[in-house]
């Protein structure tokens, strides 16, 4: 087509066929993602340096970073608090600041915070992508497992 780049010419084929052949590159299609992060101290274990928390911190902070460079739409859920969708720099500060706030040891900690997935419940619809990072822990596994049955039954 005229004002394509001569550069997504395929040259190979358009000599085989008489006239020139562009090449078409896959659109980017940017989604809206949320992220639920389980920080309830109750079930994560082992020294603050190398704790599930901290594991569950540093997934959290790579998937959120990896998200944003997609040009993804974020959305955080996390020990209470919702950090509402958004996209870019600034959203990346705001949830990395979010997530350096949980109170680790538990002493600050919501007594009867929700749930991460239960403050996601309205929140989602089809074609939205959803991660939940927690560790394994017998009582968030049941809780968890019921929360994101229900979402795939909508």
């Amino acid at each position: 087509a005229p004002g394509d780049p001569l550069r997504h010419i395929a040259w190979r084929l358009s000599a085989k066929s008489d006239e020139l052949l562009v090449k078409e590159f896959e659109k980017v299609v940017n989604c809206d993602v949320t992220i639920a992060l389980n920080l309830d101290p109750a079930i994560h274990v082992g020294a603050p340096e190398a704790s599930t928390w901290e594991s569950a911190r540093d997934a959290a902070l790579a998937l959120v970073a990896q998200q944003l460079e997609l040009g993804n739409s974020l959305e955080l859920a996390v020990n209470g608090s919702i950090i509402e969708r958004g996209a870019g720099k600034d959203r990346s500060l705001l949830i990395g600041k979010a997530i350096a706030d949980v109170d680790v040891t538990g002493a600050e900690a919501p007594k009867d915070a929700p749930h991460p997935l239960r403050l996601c419940e309205g929140r989602l619809v089809p074609g939205m992508a959803l991660f939940y990072i927690a560790p394994f822990h017998e009582r968030d596994r049941r809780e968890a497992a019921l929360r994101l049955k229900a979402f795939a039954a909508r």
